[in-house]
């Protein structure tokens, strides 16, 4: 993954804006809107001292587990296949419906 996805991804799950990271990690919002950056060592771990988690993050697949789920669920006698979160929330409004 391009570092700089994950940037942008760990600031939109932090609720923090790009100019916002930025200005706390001490570099010009322009340094992080090149599209051909390069950045030295310490501006990363800048970075993730204000994304508040480890540099090697920075580098690391995201896995989204709430958007791809694969199982099932036993309901009394009926087993239902759960593919999706969508999936999930549909059998819990059954159940509280039928309540």
């Amino acid at each position: 993954m391009e570092v700089m996805l994950k940037i942008k991804e760990l600031c939109e799950k932090n609720g923090i804006t790009l100019s916002e990271l930025a200005k706390r990690a001490g570099i010009s919002r322009e340094t992080l809107s090149r599209e051909k950056w390069n950045p030295s060592l310490t501006t990363l771990v800048d970075i993730a001292k204000v994304l508040n988690i480890n540099v090697s993050e920075l580098f690391q697949e995201t896995t989204k587990t709430n958007d791809n789920i694969t199982g099932a669920v036993r309901i009394g006698d009926d087993l239902r296949a759960i593919d999706s979160v969508s999936d999930l929330e549909k059998i819990l409004i059954e159940l509280k419906n039928d309540k």
